[in-house]
This record gives structure tokens, sequence and C-alpha cells, in this order.
């Protein structure tokens, strides 16, 4: 890879990461910071997906229970379901789509004591877990700063952490690559539409859930309040393309507002690839590299 790219080429591994992505960095700090503030008991995700994972990891480790809403699977499970119930969580399959999920997760929610809703990309306490990325980056770098970071963006919790951490190690001038592909690329289309960054609104509801189905409005938005229980407002999903993907570790509910607050004083360029683009490149990873990643 670095003489394709005539230099040196750094890869930050956070799939060799327990729950295989750098989701348990946020998550599992944002988890500890409510069982120290908020006593919380109870944690509880919405879907089969990498945060999920994460939350059910954190819940194990700290001694607490955990829940994941999920929709019916209709006896096919996806396989990370597997590893969230290998870690210990109650997989509550509710509905035919996230939306009936979303909604039973909430009236979990609402009526068990101590309960705490894993949904924000623009948590400070996921922002600055997933900030410790770069905090390594510099010390495993001795330092040396480099020319660029590229990484994917979803909801956009890692790249504000990314972004953050790169500030506080003093590279505020080193540009953060941000890739997605063309049906994906909400955070690309969040840029456009904001007035507030030269060249570039923002979703109402920063995520880490996945999306709701194409038209879907969800029920409630359940959101941690600061007693530590979750409440149910209205809100609205991002917009998110509805189109096939691979990429679907990518689709978001919403675009982190926090991110996108961050690039009007953070050089950050945009980059939308093709689906073939991105299904290539992990296939050149496992060739050259052996690593399989998603």
């Amino acid at each position: 890879m670095s003489r394709q790219a005539g230099c040196n080429v750094w890869l930050k591994l956070e799939n060799m990461q327990p729950t295989q992505s750098f989701k348990i960095r946020g998550i599992g700090n944002l988890c500890v910071q409510a069982l120290a503030e908020h006593g919380t008991s109870h944690f509880i995700a919405i879907g089969d997906t990498n945060t999920a994972l994460a939350v059910a990891y954190s819940a194990r480790q700290l001694g607490v229970a955990a829940t994941v809403f999920v929709p019916a699977s209709g006896g096919t499970a996806p396989p990370i379901r597997a590893k969230i119930e290998l870690e210990g969580a109650a997989i509550v399959e509710n509905g035919r789509t996230l939306r009936d999920a979303y909604a039973a997760a909430c009236a979990f929610a609402e009526k068990t004591a101590g309960a705490f809703v894993v949904d924000s990309a623009d948590a400070a306490a996921v922002v600055a877990g997933n900030a410790t990325v770069a905090a390594e980056i510099n010390v495993q770098l001795q330092q040396q700063k480099p020319a660029a970071v590229v990484t994917t963006v979803g909801s956009g919790g890692l790249l504000a952490g990314l972004i953050s951490g790169l500030q506080q190690c003093g590279w505020q001038r080193v540009p953060v690559i941000a890739v997605e592909t063309h049906n994906t690329n909400s955070f690309q289309q969040a840029l456009l539409a904001d007035d507030e960054r030269p060249g570039a609104a923002t979703s109402d509801a920063p995520s880490l859930l996945p999306p709701l189905e194409s038209g879907a409005e969800p029920d409630c938005d359940i959101r941690t309040g600061p007693s530590g229980r979750s409440g149910c407002d209205g809100t609205r999903d991002s917009g998110t393309r509805s189109e096939p993907t691979v990429a679907t570790c990518l689709l978001a509910g919403a675009t982190s507002e926090r991110a996108v607050e961050l690039t009007r004083e953070h050089p950050v360029v945009p980059l939308s690839v093709t689906e073939a683009m991105a299904v290539d490149a992990c296939r050149r990873l496992l060739d050259n590299h052996q690593l399989l990643v998603e």
C-alpha cells in the first residue's frame, strides 16, 4: 500500500478491537460515565449493529444488564446478532421494521428504572472516547505529524472524535479525508447543506441508530436526559438514501451535528466513492495484507 501511494501509509486497525470496530472507544466511555454519574443499571441499544455489540460488551464488562431491540429476523438473523448474544445481552424482536423496534425500546426505557439508551453520536463522552484514536496515533508515530488522516464516516461520531483528538495533539492543520459511498454519503450532503461552512443544515437528530426505513418517521426519539433515564420526543431521521449498498455499516440514522461543526474549524475533505470501489478496496486489503474488513 505504501509503495502504491508513494509514501508511508500507516493502518490503525480498529478491527482488532474486542468488538471488531472502533465503537467500543466512544460507547465504552459513555457507558462508564453513565454508570458512574447516573448509577445506570440497564443499557439499551437498537438494531443489529456494531454499536449494539459495543453496548453489549461494555455492559458485560461493567456487570450491567443490556437489551437490544431488533426487528423480527424471519428466521435468518444477521451474523452480528450471535456476537451480541454471546456478550450476554438480551435480544428482543419486535415488529417487522426498525421503527417498530425503536418504539418498543422507547416504551421499555420509560418503564425500566435505571435505563440508559445509547443512541447519540454527539454525546461528549462518545466524542472523547473516539478521540483516543488520534492520541494513540500521536504516540505511535512518535509525535511526527501525518500529512493526512483518512477515515470512513457514518453517523460522524468517529470523525468528531478524530478531529477533536487531532486538535488536542496540536495537529489543527492535518486534513481529514472523510470517505463514504455514493449511496451512504449523508455526511457529504450535510456539509453541502451547511450554511455556516464555506463551500457547504444538518439533521436535527445525530444518532448512532441505523436509519429508519424509507419514508418512516420514528414514534419517538429515545434520548438520555440529565437524570440518566430516557425520554421520548418527536424528531425526524436524516433522510439517508435508501438505495442498496454494500457499505451497510456506514448507513446512519442522522449526521452528527458536532462533526459538522468541527469541519468549520478543521480541514475536512469529503470523498464519495462507488460501491465497486469500496468492494475492490476490501478485496485488495485482503489480497495484499491478509486483512478481511467490512
